[in-house]
């Protein structure tokens, strides 16, 4: 059974993912390089903004 997601602020239960866009990546607490990691994906109620969660795209590149 799937179960609706509702926002915890609000009570909508219609969201939206996006996506940080400029130098906003994920590293490693110990990388000195700041190129390259992965991007950050955040899922948000569409009608109050309240963030649901933040999902790295792809975990396996940060080193």
């Amino acid at each position: 059974m799937e179960s609706k997601q509702i926002c915890e602020k609000c009570g909508n239960g219609s969201f939206k993912t996006g996506k940080l866009f400029g130098i906003a990546s994920v590293h490693s607490l110990d990388s000195k390089v700041g190129l390259g990691g992965s991007e950050l994906l955040i899922n948000f109620c569409d009608s109050c903004g309240k963030v649901e969660s933040l999902i790295v795209k792809n975990p396996e590149e940060i080193k």
